[in-house]
């Protein structure tokens, strides 16, 4: 067995605190956002579906574009640090380019996984699922797009 998974199952925490004290300033803070932003469309993907009735498609939708919202002002604000005014040609455009490549990856697999079972649950991870395979790709695009200069900049 490798080394590193074979100590990361023996001491998880310790793993764990050595990826976070390696891992870049903003990788952790997007990892933290990352988790606020799948609470938010999973809560709201389950209230639209499951309390309103929503085809999963629609709810997902919905979900992602609300959970964007928050995202895009923790993302620039907090992981990024970026100051003053906001950009629609180098930052507000592209956050929602791959927010919608993300949206179209998930909905894509909730739209799966409906037509595999019509279970709850697997909606919510058929959701997951798909937002996980567009994470890695919307970080390294969002860290290109927020860490050049547009504009004269305060940090």
């Amino acid at each position: 067995m490798n080394e590193k998974i074979s100590g990361a199952l023996r001491d998880p925490i310790g793993f764990v605190k050595d990826f976070l004290s390696g891992a870049s300033h903003e990788l952790v803070r997007y990892l933290l956002v990352t988790i606020v932003n799948v609470f938010n469309h999973q809560l709201v993907l389950w209230i639209a579906r499951n309390q309103w009735g929503w085809p999963s498609a629609w709810a997902n939708i919905f979900a992602a574009t609300l959970a964007a919202i928050p995202a895009y002002i923790l993302s620039r604000y907090w992981v990024w640090e970026v100051k003053g005014r906001n950009s629609f040609k180098t930052q507000i455009l592209p956050f929602w380019l791959v927010t919608f490549f993300g949206m179209g990856i998930s909905t894509a697999a909730v739209v799966i996984g409906e037509l595999i079972s019509d279970n709850k649950i697997w909606i919510q991870l058929a959701s997951l699922g798909g937002y996980f395979v567009a994470w890695v790709i919307k970080f390294v695009l969002l860290n290109k797009v927020f860490t050049q200069p547009t504009e004269p900049i305060e940090k």
